[in-house]
């Protein structure tokens, strides 16, 4: 039963420390969402949306880092490996993304073909390529965090819970 526990609380830590990151990052887009529309006077709510956002997005990514797919070029030189694991997280993360938006077309009585082209033609296209965006980059940062971190043996977020050290001579 103690290893299930550790284990349980192991992940639940992960999803927890994965779903404030992007948290963080999608309060930030939240905010200048809210700030740019401001100026013509439309109220967004954006930070229920940031919640969830940020829980779907980091279930996507914690699952791709418990599978092989972000690992092709793990034995080759750093950057290689995060631009690779930052193109194939981006590409799932615009999948979820649009089949979100699909799903919502759907339930709008559309058939599946008149939700995709609803979708992809008059509703959503600017908002999944430009949540994309975002999210390619905050993943790009994600994917370097995790990089330095695995291959220094989970030393990293050793380092950054550890005060730091002070040249006083």
């Amino acid at each position: 039963m103690g290893k299930v526990k550790d284990f349980l609380l192991d992940e639940l830590k992960t999803v927890l420390f994965v779903t404030g990151y992007f948290l963080s990052w999608f309060v930030v887009i939240g905010a200048l969402k809210s700030l740019m529309l401001a100026e013509y006077d439309i109220d967004v709510a954006a930070m229920s949306g940031a919640i969830i956002g940020s829980l779907v997005i980091a279930k996507v990514v914690v699952i791709l880092d418990a599978t092989k797919a972000g690992d092709r070029f793990a034995h080759r030189r750093a950057l290689q490996h995060i631009l690779y694991r930052s193109a194939v997280y981006t590409f799932f993360v615009l999948l979820v993304l649009f089949s979100e938006k699909v799903v919502e077309a759907m339930l709008d009585d559309a058939t599946l073909d008149a939700a995709l082209e609803e979708v992809w033609a008059h509703r959503s296209r600017t908002h999944i390529l430009t949540s994309t965006l975002l999210l390619g980059i905050s993943l790009f940062f994600y994917n370097i965090f995790s990089v330095i971190n695995r291959s220094l043996d989970g030393g990293l977020i050793g380092l950054l819970k550890s005060p730091m050290a002070t040249n006083e001579s």
